[in-house]
């Protein structure tokens, strides 16, 4: 398991997989999430909330899961 921290506008990747962070905000007064997931040939963005998860799109990658997101001042 990989724990990351990212602000918004970071790019890190995990095991061939891009993950942009679009936005940090509220969403219906919930702390959430926006991302870019990227590998070659493939782009999607999506929306998460703290606990929500995705299976990454690469082969073995694993998934992606927000544990905790706080939003801007």
């Amino acid at each position: 398991m990989t724990l990351a921290t990212a602000k918004q506008g970071m790019q890190p990747w995990f095991d061939g997989v891009k993950v942009g962070v679009v936005k940090i905000g509220l969403s219906e007064g919930a702390p959430a999430i926006q991302v870019w997931i990227r590998t070659t040939g493939h782009a999607r963005k999506q929306a998460f909330r703290e606990g929500q998860w995705v299976v990454l799109p690469l082969p073995g990658a694993g998934i992606l899961r927000i544990k905790s997101s706080t939003p801007p001042p």
